[in-house]
């Protein structure tokens, strides 16, 4: 595993101590700025931070490269909400040309030459790439870039050091830490100022139950009256304290739809249960930033499903890829390594986003060339949508649906008017 700074913000203590002098000083900021005798930045800021403001710490920004870690990793960073991330495609590349991750403690290497000779197979016999790596262990290796602020960066570190059952996870967390130590020292020696919980679930008393299971996807909750109240909103910030009767002008409200920087759609709120989606659709789905994701048990529990993707399922690998999880499941159970666990696991997922969000999910991911079970999942959760809107998303449905035309260019499915009128019924 190699960790790299690429770049970071030019002298960002001084940059955060100075933007923080600016609330508190008769100076112009300019003038702070050009002070070149400022005393001390680093005690300066932490006295600052200690008194419990680090959105200062926001101005600062660390651009980092994580090259061939292991790809649980992904998934904690894509947690801290506030990053941007670009990660090596998974559904057009050779996932075991990047190997394995050598985890600790180490696993059974045979079994995981066995699952490589299995994905290879498949992918010689024509199983799409994307299909095939659904029978491999969560220990290959990852590569992406992190962009993100000092202030979430801070959380980062102290969730990958202290909060993090993971050796691997806890290992990036201390590289980062000792790579910007001359840079940004305060992380080495005050962490313990990113701690953000009192307590941990351990500490509540939970009522008795039994586990109810939902259907496969379940709008669990949303915003009163969405249609209605997303007019109200229109009308509010057109003309103030005036709002609307009950009559919806539905062409109206639907051609909002395309005002840029529609704020409106952002008090409309979507929470949704996926009973099952797999690690590989867990990516598509935590890749869009306004949402918030709460993932159970996914590190812990061991009662999970596997997802066969279509094109094995129809195929001659169908036993031989479940016996192969199943196997693998067992492993996981009798050694406790979550690294056994396969792309393929099935776990639930709770999900909350705002209109504005959920309608760039569903233009992307109901896409033709989107991956199929994050495609089938957006499906579901449209239709469920429409039931309770079924003005404001009417005519929603992916790109060449909303917009009218096909945004892939020249990967264009080529079916735009079938698809049309899949979706405008």
């Amino acid at each position: 595993m190699k960790i790299k700074i690429q770049s970071v913000t030019p002298n960002p203590v001084e940059l955060c101590a100075k933007a923080s002098y600016i609330s508190h000083s008769n100076a112009k900021v300019t003038d702070i700025f050009a002070e070149k005798s400022f005393k001390d930045p680093l005690e300066y800021l932490i006295k600052i931070i200690k008194m419990g403001h680090l959105s200062i710490l926001e101005h600062a920004y660390f651009n980092i490269l994580i090259e061939d870690a292991p790809v649980t990793a992904e998934v904690f960073a894509i947690n801290y909400r506030l990053a941007s991330f670009t990660v090596k495609s998974r559904r057009y590349t050779d996932v075991v040309q990047d190997g394995f991750y050598e985890t600790t403690p180490p696993m059974d290497m045979q079994f995981l030459e066995q699952l490589k000779r299995f994905y290879l197979k498949m992918v010689d016999n024509k199983i799409p790439l994307e299909d095939a790596r659904f029978i491999l262990p969560y220990c290959f290796r990852t590569n992406f870039i992190m962009s993100i602020n000092a202030r979430e960066l801070g959380y980062f570190l102290y969730g990958a050091i202290y909060e993090s059952t993971l050796f691997e996870i806890r290992e990036i967390g201390k590289t980062i830490v000792n790579e910007l130590q001359d840079i940004f020292p305060i992380y080495q020696t005050h962490l313990e100022l990113f701690k953000k919980d009192k307590y941990t679930l351990k500490d509540f008393n939970y009522p008795k139950g039994v586990y109810k299971p939902l259907e496969r996807t379940v709008l669990l909750n949303t915003t009163p009256n969405l249609d209605s109240f997303y007019q109200d909103l229109l009308y509010f910030q057109k003309f103030g304290n005036s709002y609307t009767d009950d009559v919806i002008e539905e062409s109206s409200v639907r051609e909002s739809l395309h005002l840029s920087h529609n704020r409106a759609l952002e008090a409309l709120s979507f929470t949704f249960y996926l009973r099952e989606i797999s690690l590989a659709g867990l990516t598509h789905l935590l890749r869009h930033r306004i949402q918030s994701p709460l993932l159970g048990q996914i590190w812990t529990r061991t009662d999970y499903n596997f997802l066969v993707p279509p094109s094995i399922q129809e195929s001659e690998y169908k036993n031989e890829f479940l016996d192969l999880s199943f196997e693998s499941r067992e492993k996981e159970i009798d050694s406790g390594h979550i690294y056994y666990r396969l792309v393929a696991a099935l776990f639930p997922i709770i999900t909350t986003m705002n209109a504005r969000e959920l309608i760039h999910f569903i233009k992307l991911r109901t896409c033709q060339r989107a991956q199929w079970e994050i495609r089938d999942i957006a499906d579901e959760m449209l239709l469920e949508i429409k039931k309770v809107s079924p003005v404001l998303f009417k005519d929603m449905g992916p790109g060449c649906v909303f917009e009218g035309f096909c945004p892939e260019g020249s990967h264009t499915c080529g079916k735009i008017q079938e698809i049309r009128s899949r979706y405008l019924f």
